[in-house]
């Protein structure tokens, strides 16, 4: 549809075009919005999981508990006691292990669960991906997010006798 303006030029009505998206996680928000038709409403707040507001107490709990710093520094020493168990650790021949080994072994079920309730609740409390602030928009949080996954694919894909035996009979 054109326009003419009172110097005889014509203008061609423009339609609006949404604005280009700048980094990665506001394309993958685009994308996602385009797909389901959703359309920016500046009065809604961002939920976590699609779920979760801003007031929901299970989130503002999540939240004063990740914000918590003490919260972190038992992160941190998990980290670091995952690290002196991960050295303690020997490798022998044929899938030989000595005792020390054995006992270790046994730890890394704390530890898994121990990073797994940190990445729970720090999505909880931050949402996962799609608005700014959110989980997987820090380094930090993308590592810790892969070591928790990988983690979990090793104890379903490689068949930990425990977990396999678990899951098999359950």
């Amino acid at each position: 549809m054109t326009n003419q303006s009172a110097d005889g030029s014509t203008e061609e009505d423009e339609i609006p075009q949404p604005p280009v998206p700048q980094n990665m996680f506001q394309r993958l928000q685009a994308k996602v919005k385009a797909t389901f038709g959703l359309k920016n409403n500046p009065d809604r707040k961002p939920k976590a999981l699609f779920i979760l507001g801003e007031e929901n107490p299970l989130r503002k709990l999540a939240r004063r508990v990740v914000t918590w710093e003490p919260f972190e520094h038992v992160v941190l020493m998990t980290i670091i006691a995952n690290c002196i168990v991960l050295a303690l650790e020997e490798h022998l021949p044929n899938d030989d292990k000595t005792m020390l080994a054995l006992e270790l072994e046994k730890t890394e079920n704390y530890f898994m669960a121990i990073f797994c309730v940190e990445c729970t609740m720090k999505i909880i409390a931050l949402g996962l991906v799609l608005h700014k602030g959110s989980y997987l928009r820090s380094f930090w949080n993308i590592m810790d997010f892969t070591v928790v996954v990988t983690g979990y694919v090793q104890i379903l894909w490689c068949g930990d006798e425990i977990y396999s035996s678990e899951l098999l009979s359950g």
